[in-house]
């Protein structure tokens, strides 16, 4: 029995996310569609979701920390240190 139904169909390939489970029994299927290719999980779609989401909102926290950590400040010189070969200036 399906459950929920969030594909999207372009001719014979399928994109998106179906649950499925039998009359009577507890457990969830859940299909993830990618064009002609199924991938199955023996869990609720809510359970699958939390899955995916949980690290990239972990990934994409971090990542937004360091690009808001202060840096050093770029010590910029007008001079370079003088070389042991470099003529002496008068």
């Amino acid at each position: 029995m399906v459950e929920h139904d969030w594909t999207i169909r372009n001719g014979n390939k399928c994109y998106g996310v179906l649950q499925t489970s039998l009359r009577g029994d507890p457990t969830h299927w859940t299909g993830v569609y990618c064009g002609k290719h199924l991938f199955t999980v023996k869990m609720p779609i809510l359970h699958l979701l939390a899955l995916v989401a949980l690290p990239v909102a972990i990934v994409a926290g971090v990542l937004s920390a360091i690009r808001k950590s202060p840096r050093p400040p770029k010590v910029v010189t007008s001079e370079r240190a003088p070389l042991p070969n470099d003529p002496p200036i008068h």
